[in-house]
């Protein structure tokens, strides 16, 4: 409507600037209803409307009845003018004298009413054109624009999620069947830094407008958007009622067999058996916040440990019995709660304690006679050790619960 509107100024400029003039006898009345019709088409709920002039009729009715006066104007503008036919005429007419609008042209659907309201300036037809317009609204119901198919775009995406509970993604694999999906995608509210148990909703982003859409391919998405609620994310343990008996017996299998081996481990033993171990409970720590970059969690098993020996006294000569108890203990990290609901440790990968020396309280050799022998053990002397090792040297950023039956 711009351009048109631009060309019907320029050319009426021209004509009052050059004088041209009508003949201003004979003017024809011309009903422009009679030579349009209103054209409804596309799918209902989107159909569109125009307006469609009946070019032959026109030129056939007007013929030899347009004509302007180029007595006024310059020799330029004049020749330009005596040139145009009868034919030429009827469309500067309808360029710069004629036109209108709908109150509605889009969005259609069946029932809807649409009224084509003429806006024309027939001061203008008269003068220039030698015609005077007839015109009144034109009315039309709304009928015959075909059912649109709809169909569900949410049965062509397949949603799901990775990482962990807490840093969890979302991941969008689309197929392109019917044809229409191609133009379609999927917008997440939120993508990342997901947790079991979120809402998710999706929503169907066009490539263009859905009425486009519906007028190329006959099929309108529905619905635009649906909410999905995420699951099925790996947990890190998080309470020790989660923490499974099959799982508990894996990690003291694991410990029983490094504490065995540990006493292999030193040439101080000096012959150093173990008598007997016994499983006396376990700490939990688990991360007070979930971006903790470290460990998420951790499970320490703990044994107490009785040992002896038979060393010699090398102030009187003899051999003495001696025994004493430590405890010992592995740090399994970062347990996890599986999508079926199984925990999962890696019993390969665990925390052991450092090494601590024992005093018998027997006399060392004759050259050493201020010393007594000393035995080295992987463990700990006294329980509070493991204590202090588990808990007190994380507890800025880690809950935790003790299970210990040992006082």
């Amino acid at each position: 409507m711009k351009n048109k509107a631009m060309i019907r100024l320029v050319t009426l400029l021209m004509m009052v600037i050059f004088g041209s003039v009508l003949s201003g006898c004979g003017q024809k009345t011309v009903n422009l209803n009679k030579y349009v019709e209103i054209e409804i088409s596309g799918y209902d709920t989107v159909g569109t409307a125009k307006i469609s002039y009946d070019m032959e009729a026109l030129r056939k009715d007007l013929k030899d009845r347009i004509k302007v006066n180029t007595k006024e104007m310059n020799e330029l503008t004049a020749g330009l003018y005596g040139e145009m036919s009868s034919d030429d005429l009827v469309e500067m007419l309808l360029m710069t004298c004629v036109d209108g609008s709908f109150d509605k042209d889009s969005g259609l659907k069946n029932g809807d009413k649409v009224v084509w309201t003429w806006e024309c300036d027939d001061e203008a037809a008269k003068k220039y054109f030698n015609c005077k317009l007839k015109c009144s609204d034109i009315k039309e119901t709304v009928e015959g624009l075909k059912e649109a198919t709809v169909f569900d775009p949410f049965e062509h995406v397949t949603v799901s999620y990775s990482g962990m509970d807490g840093s969890g993604t979302i991941s969008l694999e689309k197929d392109n069947m019917p044809e229409v999906m191609s133009w379609i995608s999927f917008r997440p509210s939120v993508a990342d830094s997901l947790k079991n148990g979120d809402s998710v909703t999706l929503t169907v982003n066009a490539g263009t407008d859905v009425d486009a859409l519906v007028e190329q391919f006959g099929m309108l998405p529905s619905p635009m958007e649906k909410t999905y609620t995420v699951e099925g994310l790996p947990s890190y343990l998080s309470s020790s009622e989660q923490i499974t008996e099959d799982v508990l017996e894996k990690m003291k299998k694991q410990a029983e067999d490094s504490l065995i081996g540990s006493t292999s481990r030193s040439s101080w033993n000096k012959a150093t058996v173990i008598d007997s171990y016994d499983y006396i409970g376990y700490y939990l720590i688990t991360a007070k916040d979930s971006s903790t970059y470290d460990m998420k969690n951790e499970v320490y098993v703990v044994y107490k440990v009785n040992v002896s020996s038979t060393l010699t006294n090398y102030d009187t000569e003899t051999d003495e019995d001696w025994s004493a108890s430590y405890y010992y203990y592995l740090g399994f990290r970062d347990l996890m709660l599986l999508p079926d609901g199984t925990l999962a440790v890696d019993i390969s990968d665990y925390d052991r304690p450092g090494t601590f020396r024992k005093d018998t309280g027997i006399p060392d050799h004759w050259y050493a006679a201020f010393d007594t022998q000393m035995l080295k053990f992987e463990g700990c002397a006294v329980l509070d050790d493991v204590h202090k090792e588990a808990i007190v040297s994380h507890i800025e950023y880690y809950n935790y619960e003790i299970k210990i039956t040992e006082e």
